[in-house]
C-alpha cells in the first residue's frame, strides 16, 4: 500500500469515483475478482462491478475477510487462486 502513487488513491476517492469500466471492458483476458465481503475501503459492490465489466471473470466473495483476503484466509484466497489458473491452463 505504501507504494501506491498518490494520483491512484486520489482516483479511488475521488468524487465522483473514477470510472475505471471502460478499461475493464476492454480487457479481453482471463480475470479473477477476489473480493472481502467486509472491505471498508474497497466496497464489495467495488468487486461485484469490476466483475460485470470483466467478460468471463470469475467473481468469488470471502465471507470472513475485509481488504486483505490473502492474508485473512489464506487457505480460501490459495484454493480460488489455484481453482482459476487450473482453468487457464
Amino acid at each position: 500500500n505504501l507504494r501506491v502513487p498518490r494520483v491512484v488513491f486520489r482516483a479511488l476517492r475521488s468524487n465522483p469515483p473514477y470510472d475505471y469500466t471502460p478499461d475493464l471492458d476492454a480487457l479481453g483476458v482471463p480475470a479473477l475478482v477476489i473480493h472481502g465481503e467486509h472491505d471498508v475501503h474497497s466496497l464489495p459492490a467495488n468487486g461485484r462491478r469490476a466483475h460485470r465489466h470483466l467478460k468471463g471473470a470469475k467473481y468469488v466473495a470471502m465471507a470472513e475477510s475485509g481488504h486483505m483476503p490473502f492474508l485473512e484466509q489464506p487457505e480460501a484466497f490459495d484454493d480460488a487462486l489455484a481453482d482459476f489458473l487450473e482453468g487457464c491452463a
